[in-house]
């Protein structure tokens, strides 16, 4: 009998250290557009700026954030990914960002814009690539020809996609981005005519 007093004492006393975090904790691949636009007011101005600046869509930027971070600009990843959007020491050091200040929202939030512009252009707008290469790296997806075969890239493109079409109102599934042709286009067109607005097109598309 005292032993499973002691338990039921031991599991109460974890549950109120930890409860409060976990209710504070609202995973963001399971938030509403409303709540994700709420984690996202913070850093607008910066999201904005940065969309305007690089050319990418604002709503992206946010769904990309939404998932590396959920808005936490403190995140550190066991792989070393720092900040907001999750920046590698590398990535900062190809874009020519200080390390140690790579966590800061300005340059975090630069950074990742900047990333996924080249990664736009890398990939002709082809959204599936795109972040799949922002997880794993553009040589992964080179060598696999499209999403590598791994569960975390896979269940990170799904993520962001779902979270980029919570927050734009309107479904766009990945096939109809990275889809080649005059259906894809007039797809894209249809479904997000801003991105074709003279002067702020934020995704490359071929028509073929």
């Amino acid at each position: 009998m005292k032993t499973h007093h002691y338990t039921t004492f031991a599991v109460s006393l974890l549950l109120w250290v930890l409860l409060p975090s976990l209710l504070l904790a609202t995973p963001c691949k399971q938030a509403t557009r409303e709540q994700l636009l709420k984690k996202a007011q913070p850093y607008d101005g910066l999201i904005t700026q940065s969309s305007r600046r690089y050319h990418v869509d604002a709503n992206l930027l946010r769904a990309v954030i939404a998932i590396e971070s959920c808005y936490n600009p403190d995140a550190v990843s066991s792989a070393g990914a720092r900040g907001l959007m999750q920046i590698m020491p590398d990535t900062a050091k190809r874009f020519g960002v200080d390390v140690a200040k790579s966590d800061q929202p300005v340059l975090n939030i630069q950074t990742g814009t900047r990333y996924l512009r080249f990664l736009q252009q890398r990939y002709k707008g082809e959204l599936e690539k795109v972040l799949a290469a922002y997880n794993a790296g553009e040589g992964k997806v080179d060598r696999h020809q499209g999403i590598p075969p791994y569960k975390e890239t896979r269940l990170y493109v799904k993520n962001v996609i779902q979270a980029y079409n919570t927050l734009r109102g309107t479904p766009l599934s990945a096939k109809q981005w990275g889809k080649p042709g005059r259906q894809g286009l007039a797809a894209l067109k249809l479904r997000a005519p801003h991105l074709f607005k003279k002067g702020t097109v934020s995704l490359q598309v071929v028509e073929k």
